[in-house]
């Protein structure tokens, strides 16, 4: 495995970690500002969003070690 590919491996973590998570922190967020709840759904989404992402990265790194 090449430098290059390592290169473009990390940015496309690091692309799936920018997007994924704030999208599931501003969703819990917005369900929280309309049920007037407590931040219990945003860090929620939150966790999920990070589980999510880690899952994702996993995935990926699996199937180009193959």
């Amino acid at each position: 495995m090449g430098r290059r590919t390592n290169l473009s491996i990390v940015i496309g973590i690091s692309l799936i970690f920018l997007t994924i998570i704030p999208l599931g922190m501003y969703l819990g967020y917005i369900l929280d500002e309309k049920l007037n709840s407590s931040p219990l759904l945003f860090i929620l989404f939150s966790l999920a969003s990070i589980v999510f992402s880690l899952y994702l990265v996993y995935k990926s790194w699996d199937t180009l070690q193959r």
